[in-house]
């Protein structure tokens, strides 16, 4: 028998795994160039509004969340400065990929 704990760190891995999913679909990148040292724009925005929602409202590490994107911890943090910046810009195209993502998650 499966320990409460456990499903809920399944749940929490499937929600993750959703989202991710969502923010590709929503901005028409592939999940596995995710980890790819591709730096086109739609790439590194998903980084940013993945990097962010993770570390901010999953509250997983840096460390993890570097782990699911190949990247180091010091480039989580920058992705994360860097939405934030972005969103205190009210930088538009930025703005409107989020809400893109947001859109796809309500479908």
């Amino acid at each position: 028998m499966m320990m409460k704990a456990q499903l809920s760190e399944y749940r929490e891995a499937d929600l993750i795994s959703g989202f991710i999913a969502a923010v590709c679909r929503a901005l028409n990148v592939e999940k596995s160039a995710l980890r790819s040292p591709g730096r086109t724009t739609a790439l590194v925005e998903a980084r940013y509004i993945i990097m962010y929602v993770l570390v901010k409202q999953h509250q997983l590490s840096l460390k993890n969340v570097g782990e699911i994107l190949n990247r180091d911890h010091s480039s989580i943090v920058a992705g994360i400065e860097k939405y934030q910046s972005l969103v205190d810009a009210k930088d538009k195209a930025f703005l409107y990929k989020i809400n893109s993502v947001i859109e796809e998650l309500e479908d």
